[in-house]
């Protein structure tokens, strides 16, 4: 995210000490959870809650109105084939503080694919 690297100095230089791609991913992952954070939760739109029911998850920027797309879920597995799973539930672990603010069960989640 050049642009957040440029307001941020302290992003850039996280990333630029980061030589593998995964975690430069991992760390610009980070930072955005750590942002996300000092939002007041209200300001904050969960991917899960828009899939499930768009109208609802979004009414805090279409006042309730009826939405005529639909998001969709999509199986992770069979959209991204061939991933290294248990590769990237490891690099996941080291921002766990950062997730579980949003997500409780975030280890939980991971667990099995540390296990596969």
């Amino acid at each position: 995210m050049p642009t957040a690297e440029r307001f941020c100095p302290e992003l850039a230089a996280a990333l630029d000490a980061r030589s593998d791609q995964l975690g430069r991913q991992i760390t610009l992952l980070a930072w955005l959870f750590r942002t996300y954070a000092q939002l007041p939760p209200e300001s904050i739109l969960r991917y899960e809650e828009v899939a499930k029911d768009p109208t609802s998850g979004l009414s805090a920027l279409t006042g309730g109105d009826r939405l005529s797309h639909v998001a969709k879920s999509f199986d992770m597995h069979e959209r991204y084939r061939g991933a290294d799973w248990r590769r990237l539930a490891e690099a996941l672990l080291e921002i766990r503080s950062e997730v579980e603010w949003f997500y409780p069960d975030f280890v939980s989640r991971l667990e099995p694919y540390l296990t596969a």
